[in-house]
C-alpha cells in the first residue's frame, strides 16, 4: 500500500511540477483561431534531447515579447519552447498548433498532460510521409480532455534562421488558413510556371539565348520559392529530404548566375566587362559547391558573394536603363525589381525588424512582378520580329471573337426563347395536373385523386406494417335539401361540409377527397381505428354545429361516418376491400338512425367476406 501510495505522489508531482514553477497557462477558450502564442512562449537554448533533463527553475527560461519569434541564425543551438495549454470546458478540444515557416531542419513536439502523453516531429530533415498532417507547412494536433491542462514543450533544431511563427488553430480556421494560402500561392506559382514555358519555348522558336537564360532563372527561383513555401517537399521530392536542404543553398546561387549571365548577355556587344564575366562565373561556381559540400556549411560565408552578386546586378541594370530604348529601360526596371525582392528576403534572414515574417512573401510578390515585367520586355522584342504575323494573327482573332460574340448573342436570344416556352408549358401542365385531382366545386381531391393515394398509401402501409385508417362520410337527408332548397343551397352545403373537414384533417400525410354527390372520404395513415374514430367523431360534431342560412331559412346539417382500419394479419386484405368495409360501416350508420359514427367490427369483416367470396 505505502508503494502504490508512493508511486502515485511521484506520477502526480511530475504533472503538477510545470504549473508550480510558473508556466504562464494559456486557456484555450480564450484564443481566437488563429491567434499567434508568441507572446505566451518561454524559451531556452539548450541541447539536452528531451523535456525531462530540462531545468525547470524559472530563472533559467526566459519569457518571448513578440507576437513572432525570430532568434537569427544558430545553426549548433537547440531552442527549446514551453507554455502551459488548459481546457476549461466541459468538452474534449482539438487543435492544431502551426509553425508556419517550412524551412525548420528539425521540429519534436511534446505534449504533457494529465491524461495526454504525445511526441510528435516535422522539418526538413524527414519525409512527408512523417508529417502530421500533409500541407506545406508544419501542423501538430492538439487534444485535451474537459478540464485537462497540459505543458507544451518544443524542441526546435535549424541551420536556417530561426523565424518561428506559431499559431493555434481549430480545426476550420486552419483549413481557411491553408486554403488562403494555397490558392494566393497557386496564382503565383502559376503565373511564374506560364513565364517560364513562355520563356523557354521562345528560346526553342527564336534560338535567342535571352529567354534561355531568363527561363534558368525563373525555374530557380521557383524551386527555390517551392523550398521555402514547403512545397518542394510536400510534392516535388517527399521522400528525399536531402534534396530540400540544398535546393534552399544552391537556387539562389544559380539564379544569380541566370541573372547576370541574362545582364551580361544584352550588354557584351555594347562593351565587353570582364569583371562582369567573372561575376557570372563565380555565381556558376558557388552554385556547383553548394550542391556538392555539406548543405549547411556554406549558408553563412555565402552572403558576402549574394551582396556582391546584387551589386553586379544593379550595375547592369544602370548601364542596360541608359542604353535609352523603352525596351531596355522596362528590362532594368524588371531587375531592379526583382533585386528588391531578394534584398527584402535577405532582410528578413538577417533579422531587419521591419521585415520580419514578410521576407519571403515580399520576394515572391516582388521577384513574380518583376520577372513578368522582363518577360513583357522580352515579348516587346518578340513583337517587332514578328510585327506582320501578329497583326494578321490578331485580326483574325478579332474577327473569330466577333463571330463568337454574335453566335453567343443569338444563341442567348434563343435560349430566353426557349426558356420563356417551357415556363409556359410547365404552367399549363400544372394547372392541367391540377384540374385533373382537384374537385371543381368544393375544393378537395376528386375521386381519381383519391384512388391514387389509396393505392400509394396502402403500399406503404403494407411494407411498413402500419395501421391505415379510411373514413367515408355522407351528408344526411341530402336530397331532401335539394329537393326543398334547390341545387343551389344544395352545393353550398357540400362546399361547407368540406371544409370542416378538411379543418380537421390537418395532418401533411392525411388525404381528404370528395367522392361523389354528397360523400367524402378521409385517408388517415399510421392511425389506428380508435384514433380515427376519434377523428370522425370530432367532424360529426362540428358538421352537427353548423347552422347555414339560405334565402331566411335556417338548415340543420348532420353527417354518418364509417371508419374501418387494416388489419395486417388478415391475407385477404386489400386496398379494395378496405374501402369497402368503410361502406358498409357508413350504411350501417345510416340504418341506426343517422348522425352517427360507426367503426367496423368482426360482424362487418364476415359480412365483407360473405360479399368478396
Amino acid at each position: 500500500m505505502r508503494r502504490v501510495t508512493a508511486i502515485s505522489l511521484s506520477v502526480w508531482l511530475m504533472l503538477a511540477a510545470p504549473w508550480a514553477l510558473g508556466i504562464e497557462q494559456v486557456v484555450i477558450q480564450a484564443l481566437e483561431p488563429g491567434a499567434p502564442l508568441g507572446d505566451h512562449l518561454q524559451y531556452r537554448w539548450d541541447n539536452v534531447e528531451t523535456p525531462s533533463a530540462l531545468p525547470g527553475q524559472d530563472d533559467t527560461w526566459a519569457l518571448n515579447n513578440r507576437a513572432l519569434l525570430f532568434f537569427g541564425y544558430h545553426p549548433n543551438d537547440t531552442l527549446w519552447l514551453r507554455m502551459q495549454l488548459v481546457n476549461r470546458g466541459d468538452r474534449e478540444v482539438h487543435r492544431w498548433l502551426l509553425i508556419d515557416y517550412p524551412p525548420i531542419d528539425e521540429i519534436t513536439l511534446y505534449v504533457q498532460g494529465q491524461r495526454t502523453n504525445n511526441v510528435m516531429r516535422a522539418g526538413d530533415r524527414f519525409p512527408a510521409s512523417e508529417k502530421t498532417l500533409l500541407i506545406n507547412t508544419h501542423a501538430f494536433p492538439i487534444q485535451l480532455a474537459p478540464t485537462e491542462r497540459a505543458t507544451i514543450y518544443l524542441k526546435i533544431r535549424s541551420r536556417n534562421s530561426f523565424l518561428l511563427p506559431i499559431e493555434l488553430h481549430t480545426d476550420a480556421s486552419l483549413a481557411a488558413k491553408s486554403s488562403s494560402t494555397n490558392w494566393r500561392d497557386a496564382m503565383f506559382y502559376g503565373a511564374l510556371l506560364a513565364m517560364c514555358l513562355f520563356n523557354l519555348f521562345a528560346s526553342l522558336l527564336l534560338g535567342e539565348r535571352a529567354y534561355l537564360f531568363l527561363t534558368g532563372y525563373i525555374l530557380s527561383f521557383l524551386l527555390y520559392m517551392a523550398t521555402v513555401d514547403g512545397y518542394g517537399q510536400l510534392y516535388l521530392w517527399p521522400l528525399w529530404p536531402e534534396i530540400q536542404q540544398r535546393t534552399l543553398v544552391a537556387m539562389p546561387n544559380f539564379s544569380s548566375f541566370f541573372a547576370l549571365l541574362f545582364i551580361h548577355h544584352l550588354i557584351q556587344d555594347r562593351r565587353p566587362l570582364p569583371w562582369f564575366l567573372g561575376s557570372v562565373w563565380l555565381a556558376a561556381m558557388l552554385a556547383i559547391i553548394s550542391l556538392i559540400l555539406p548543405t549547411y556549411n556554406i549558408l553563412l560565408w555565402l552572403y558576402p558573394f549574394a551582396a556582391w552578386f546584387m551589386g553586379s546586378i544593379l550595375w547592369g541594370q544602370i548601364y542596360i536603363w541608359r542604353a535609352g530604348t523603352a525596351t531596355n529601360q522596362m528590362i532594368a526596371g524588371g531587375w531592379l525589381l526583382v533585386s528588391f525582392g531578394w534584398l527584402l528576403d535577405l532582410l528578413e534572414k538577417l533579422g531587419v525588424g521591419f521585415m520580419i515574417g514578410s521576407g519571403d512573401l515580399g520576394l515572391l510578390v516582388v521577384g513574380s512582378v518583376g520577372t513578368l515585367a522582363l518577360t513583357i520586355a522580352l515579348v516587346e522584342r518578340l513583337k517587332e520580329a514578328n510585327q506582320m504575323r501578329e497583326a494578321a494573327r490578331q485580326q483574325a482573332a478579332m474577327i473569330q471573337q466577333q463571330a463568337m460574340a454574335e453566335l453567343e448573342e443569338k444563341v442567348k436570344h434563343r435560349t430566353a426563347e426557349l426558356e420563356i416556352a417551357n415556363k409556359r408549358l410547365r404552367h399549363l401542365n400544372e394547372q392541367l395536373q391540377q384540374q385533373s385531382s382537384i374537385d371543381s366545386l368544393t375544393g378537395l381531391h376528386n375521386r381519381g385523386a383519391f384512388d391514387e393515394a389509396l393505392n400509394n398509401h396502402w403500399k406503404h402501409a403494407s411494407r411498413a406494417r402500419s395501421p391505415l385508417s379510411l373514413i367515408f362520410f355522407d351528408i344526411d337527408h341530402f336530397k331532401r335539401i335539394n329537393d326543398r332548397y334547390g341545387h343551389d343551397v344544395g352545393d353550398e352545403c357540400l362546399k361547407l361540409v368540406a371544409h370542416t373537414i378538411a379543418q380537421q384533417v390537418v395532418r401533411e400525410t392525411d388525404f381528404v377527397a370528395r367522392y361523389g354527390g354528397e360523400e367524402f372520404v378521409a385517408l388517415l395513415p399510421h392511425t389506428s381505428a380508435r384514433d380515427a374514430e376519434i377523428v370522425a367523431e370530432r367532424i360529426r360534431k362540428s358538421v352537427a354545429r353548423l347552422t347555414p342560412v339560405f334565402s331566411g331559412a335556417q338548415l340543420s346539417l348532420t353527417i354518418s361516418a364509417g371508419v374501418a382500419t387494416s388489419i395486417w394479419h388478415d391475407t385477404d386484405e386489400s386496398a379494395k376491400r378496405l374501402l369497402k368495409l368503410a361502406d358498409l360501416a357508413l350504411y350501417k350508420a345510416k340504418r341506426q338512425g343517422r348522425n352517427r359514427v360507426v367503426v367496423a367490427d368482426e360482424g362487418l369483416r364476415e359480412q365483407l367476406k360473405e360479399l368478396f367470396s
